[in-house]
């Protein structure tokens, strides 16, 4: 499943290049990689390399069988065994390689290399140099030096080389897809002879036990590749296969191909059983056992089962040119089985398809091809006032985010019964808070960290670290008195035990080109809560009926888990209600979990979609009274344009208390309808297209779907001119509840953004 990369020009074989053509490597001398750890100085490694091979280091003499130095199995920059996958995806390397030094047999290398196995970090150091430099004993080692200990017969007293996966390839043994090659460095004038390889493949297979059966020998330059061929009968005897590069990296897979082309992101692997994960992105190449129109805008995808050719999911990637296609035995690829979450490229041809390790860089060039970049404004961090929405308008996106700003706007133009009151909190109050808890120094962290940017496992468990580590900062309590003193002048005396929404207005949402719909979090506040003096719920906004309604629906869906076991998702939903019922809810809380939320897996991999600079992501909050009890939540399209040019509106809408944005439960179907409006804006072709799961009866009657259609009208007209006037013609994806008192309010306006490459 491997085409060729740029196998002899990678970071990974530079050492083995420099073997080959010294003069080559004039600038990695001169200019040797600097390396993140540096310790104090100390005296420079000399080296002898005459008649007899003898090293001056800290340790001359052989020792053939002296025992592993004892190591920190803690310290992050090497292991010296790999018992498991998982052992080899922590140190993992771009084109899926790990880096290792291994101790000969009959020589004793210097301290702290006298073990048998360093599998280094190879993320974090894609060469053996920079890596060595970060020991007190080699801080000064140079690359002649770095040759005499690894590289030259006379002198070696350590094995270098990499190990490297290679999926689709079949083991020459056990005729399994997928192999670990097995690279070693050598001088290019001096052959490895049969009993060197033999010392270290035997090396390699202790240190490496759970890789035995995927090892094959192979050359890491032509030259010795030549040879390997020469000596492979002889090795083949004693269980040694040796595998031609250019074998491993030829696509021999046949595929279905349903949507042809290139694509790069981190392998997403759901084995058979497995749910969809929530969080797919656009960076992420999907392999799955079937297809689903659940699975949203990915890289790639690889399914093992049959696909329906003319289903929406296919008629979605091919619209967008994203690679899709069948490999029947895809998870039978034991390599790729271990790749999850590794950068990668699929192309796709009509009967063929490839994965092959793919490098950072050609993955940016091909991400910022595909996808022109966004630049944010420059943001405003010189507001610090916390601003009634009374007083905000589009101009002050810069400082409190679009979404805020733009209730703004809707609070100007709308009838006083259909606005939402609120306030919004400042860009510059999330900077200056990330700095005082010296998280923003976290984030620098790792942003700047290589792996971030290259392994996605290893990226999503640091970013659920750094949103536990923001949710239990703590919040200084003049903040939170600061944030009651504005929520009494703008929600009146009963602000206390008013439940309040706390909404994300970052300055990475509701743009022109990005919506960032379901990336950030939304979160209830009580200042009750706050104010109580302990951490015991439940929440003192909770009020006798909405608890009452709470209840009901618990116990509802209680009885339907019984029942229905496999219905997975109505234990989340038991969970949530459960929690609404019995905790807390500060507003301490609701802040930190939005601030939190700038960090979801989700949102940093679509700010890396678009080219967005990670470090200039601000969080702003807005905040307004919580809907409680309300009668519908609905979202709706403005002006979009059918086959034949003409506006018309779309309307999705549910009743009970559901929302239509990422509803809880997946079996229920919200009502969707369409209409249109006459020049003398009179609603007509009102058409239900889909009726609600819950509702007996439309939702929208024609009387209340008119007094819809005119305060759309009275938004849309108002954006088109006053907001958004250099978009045409502008859509706006609106979202609206009716309340428990009946009436309709509009609640957020920003351009509908429809997707695409």
């Amino acid at each position: 499943m491997l085409s060729r990369p740029k196998a002899w020009t990678s970071p990974t074989l530079a050492v083995a290049l420099c073997v080959a053509a010294p003069a080559a490597c004039s600038d990695l001398r001169a200019q040797p990689p600097t390396e993140p750890h540096r310790h104090a100085a100390e005296p420079r490694v000399e080296s002898n390399a005459g008649a007899g091979g003898a090293y001056s280091g800290s340790r001359p003499e052989a020792d053939a069988g002296a025992p592993d130095a004892p190591e920190s199995e803690s310290d992050p920059r090497f292991a010296t065994r790999l018992d498991t996958p998982a052992d080899f995806a922590r140190l993992q390397g771009e084109q899926w390689a790990v880096k290792y030094l291994a101790r000969i047999d009959g020589r004793k290398p210097p301290e702290p290399l006298d073990r048998d196995c360093t599998f280094q970090d190879t993320a974090t150091y894609p060469l053996h140099l920079p890596f060595l430099r970060t020991f007190p004993e080699f801080e000064t080692l140079d690359f002649d030096t770095y040759l005499t200990l690894v590289v030259h017969r006379a002198s070696r007293v350590l094995w270098g080389g990499e190990l490297r996966l290679f999926s689709g390839a079949r083991h020459p043994r056990t005729g399994k897809r997928g192999v670990m090659g097995l690279f070693v460095y050598a001088d290019a004038q001096e052959p490895l002879e049969i009993e060197e390889l033999l010392g270290l493949y035997q090396r390699i297979e202790r240190c490496a036990p759970y890789a035995r059966d995927l090892l094959v020998l192979v050359g890491a330059d032509t030259d010795q590749a030549a040879r390997l061929r020469e000596q492979a009968d002889e090795l083949d005897a004693f269980g040694i296969s040796v595998v031609n590069a250019v074998d491993l990296v030829q696509p021999d897979v046949a595929a279905e191909g349903y949507s042809v082309g290139d694509g790069y992101g981190y392998l997403r692997i759901v084995a058979s059983g497995q749910t969809l994960p929530s969080d797919l992105g656009p960076r992420d190449l999907l392999v799955i056992e079937g297809a689903s129109d659940d699975i949203g805008l990915v890289a790639g995808l690889v399914t093992a089962l049959p696909q329906n050719v003319h289903s929406h999911l296919n008629l979605r990637l091919r619209e967008k040119q994203i690679p899709n296609a069948r490999i029947s035995d895809v998870f039978q690829d034991q390599a790729l089985m271990e790749l999850d979450g590794r950068l990668a490229h699929l192309h796709v041809e009509a009967e063929t398809a490839t994965l092959e390790p793919a490098l950072l860089v050609d993955a940016e060039a091909f991400w910022s091809l595909r996808v022109p970049p966004i630049t944010l404004p420059t943001p405003d961090l010189d507001e610090e006032s916390l601003m009634s929405v009374a007083h905000l308008s589009a101009g002050d996106v810069t400082a409190y985010g679009s979404k805020a700003a733009n209730l703004g706007e809707l609070y100007t133009v709308l009838p006083k019964p259909n606005r939402l009151v609120g306030f919004g909190i400042p860009f510059s109050r999330y900077r200056e808070w990330m700095e005082q808890t010296g998280l923003a120094d976290r984030v620098s962290e790792l942003l700047t960290d290589p792996r971030t940017r290259t392994d996605a496992v290893y990226r999503r468990s640091e970013l659920e670290a750094l949103r536990d580590a923001i949710e239990d900062a703590e919040v200084a309590p003049e903040s939170i008195a600061e944030l009651a003193e504005t929520a009494q002048a703008v929600f009146g005396s009963k602000y206390e035990t008013m439940p309040l929404k706390f909404r994300s207005s970052s300055n990475v949402e509701d743009t022109t080109r990005l919506s960032g719909a379901g990336l950030h979090d939304s979160a209830r506040g009580c200042f009750a809560d706050d104010l109580d003096g302990d951490t015991e719920g439940p929440s003192a906004c909770l009020s006798d009926d909405e608890r009452a309604a709470l209840q009901a629906e618990l116990d509802q869906r209680r009885v339907e888990l019984a029942e229905h076991p496999e219905r997975t998702w109505v234990a989340d939903i038991v969970k949530d209600l459960s929690s609404d019922l019995s905790k807390e809810r500060s507003v301490a809380r609701a802040v930190k979990k939005v601030y939190a939320s700038l960090w979801n897996d989700r949102a940093f991999e679509e700010r890396a979609y678009f080219g967005i600079d990670q470090q200039t992501a601000l969080m702003g909050i807005q905040v307004n009274p919580s809907f409680v009890l309300e009668r519908v939540d609905a979202v709706a399209v403005t002006n979009l344009s059918d086959p034949d040019g003409e506006p018309y509106t779309r309307v999705v809408s549910q009743v009970g208390g559901q929302p239509v944005v990422d509803p809880p439960d997946p079996t229920v179907v919200a009502e969707t309808l369409t209409f249109r409006k006459s020049s003398d804006g009179t609603v007509m072709d009102a058409q239900v297209l889909t009726s609600s799961s819950l509702s007996p009866l439309p939702i929208w009657s024609r009387t209340r779907l008119q007094e819809l259609a005119d305060l759309l009208s009275v938004a849309q007209a108002h954006f088109e001119t006053d907001v958004y006037p250099e978009i045409q013609p502008l859509e706006l994806d609106i979202e609206i509840k009716v309340t428990r008192d009946d009436r309709i309010v509009i609640k957020q306006a920003r351009p509908y953004v429809a997707g695409g490459p």
